[in-house]
């Protein structure tokens, strides 16, 4: 007999590997590539398109050369290139903004993502995606402090990692979503069956707690 048979979790298990099973893999090659690019949300419009001309650059060599991306040309000299916007392999070698090197084997390309993005008319410069996230109130914060408290307590008498047990972002849709019964907690995106069987009642008791 396992552990898991043991201690009659078999059925969790299951549930969280065919869950895991599910999970399909998410290029990070998707455009916009600036979406992914650490500071691009602080970044105007003429510098966004400027940054992502000069991505698109790096994955069109990293692909051909079979490298990683930062291999090619760092994220800082990205960076430092969509702030500057160097319109020459000189300016690119005099700012210091890739080696000279890199400059030998890519500044032209990216002389040349740097003036295409300058000469993009303002209505199709890119812009950042906003996402408005919902307003924690006094209310839901109280909820997710109760909650987080709950779990350290839970993860001592299960014997599991409090963010296995239930992640910060499940804690913070269960404080938004406040079910109250145990159908509508089971409505919630990626909680579990075995989350419910092994926190359900303790959850719902917080929260009425905290209505």
């Amino acid at each position: 007999m396992t552990q898991l048979e043991k201690i009659g979790r078999v059925a969790w298990a299951q549930e969280e590997f065919e869950a895991q099973s599910k999970v399909r893999y998410e290029s990070n090659h998707q455009l916009p590539l600036f979406k992914r690019f650490k500071g691009a949300g602080k970044m105007d419009n003429r510098n966004l398109a400027v940054l992502e001309n000069l991505l698109q650059v790096r994955l069109e060599i990293a692909r051909k050369k079979d490298l990683p991306l930062f291999k090619i040309i760092s994220n800082q000299s990205i960076m430092a290139m969509a702030q500057e916007k160097p319109k020459s392999i000189n300016e690119i070698v005099d700012s210091r903004l890739l080696s000279k090197k890199q400059a030998g084997m890519y500044g032209t390309l990216c002389v040349d993502a740097v003036r295409s993005a300058l000469d993009l008319p303002h209505k199709d410069l890119p812009s950042y995606p906003r996402v408005r996230m919902p307003r924690k109130t006094p209310k839901v914060l109280n909820r997710i402090d109760q909650l987080k408290k709950m779990r350290e307590k839970a993860s001592v008498s299960i014997g599991m990692e409090p963010g296995f047990l239930i992640n910060n972002n499940m804690i913070s849709a269960i404080a938004l979503a406040n079910p109250a019964t145990k159908e509508e907690l089971a409505q919630i995106e990626s909680f579990r069956r075995w989350q419910i069987l092994a926190l359900g009642d303790d959850i719902l008791t917080i929260l009425s707690r905290c209505a």
